[in-house]
């Protein structure tokens, strides 16, 4: 039989190159399955120690005891390790009082301003709209007789309106049918 191709170019394709490398893959791919089948095989045996963590809760082997602070805030120092015998009293944890400083301040503010807010409806309630002291009331006021002023006008220039229709219709110039619109 004819060979189609030579020898030589036989050798230099990708094929001859697969073939001659292809024993070092099969074996890798092998150790890598035999490696993954070991550790699915070993997961029983191996035992590992899980710990739960929940919020302000240290758990021990014998007993659960809840650590609850006074106050909230950042921690700036953790004095906690492990198996560390803790007793009460101690100080585990430092926290950060600059957020906490300027929440109490943030809630005193809100705290003068609603009360401002209760005078102001005080003074509303009573009449007294030229003592209001909070901008949000003194807004509201504003607009509120903003609003007062332009219904006034409304109703002035409907009563004109009125006072020439009723006035035409007296005379006869305007139709009944149009009067009563």
């Amino acid at each position: 039989m004819k060979e189609i191709f030579p020898k030589e170019i036989i050798a230099q394709t990708v094929e001859s190159h697969f073939a001659k490398f292809n024993s070092n893959v099969k074996i890798i791919y092998q150790l890598v399955l035999l490696l993954l089948l070991l550790i699915v095989a070993i997961l029983p045996v191996v035992k590992v120690t899980i710990t739960q963590q929940g919020r302000g809760t240290i758990r021990c082997l014998e007993e659960n005891n809840n650590v609850v602070a006074a106050i909230y805030g950042q921690v700036a120092e953790n004095r906690l390790h492990e198996n560390l015998n803790v007793n009460k009293g101690d100080t585990l944890l430092i926290l950060n009082e600059d957020k906490v400083d300027q929440d109490i301040a943030s809630i005193k503010q809100r705290l003068e301003l609603n009360q401002q807010y209760q005078e102001d409806l005080k003074f509303l309630l009573k009449g007294k709209s030229k003592t209001i002291k909070t901008f949000l009331y003194q807004n509201e006021l504003a607009e509120y007789n903003q609003k007062l002023i332009e219904l006034d006008a409304e109703i002035k220039h409907k009563a004109k309106d009125y006072r020439i229709n009723k006035e035409l219709f007296d005379k006869e110039v305007v139709a009944k049918l149009e009067f009563e619109k």
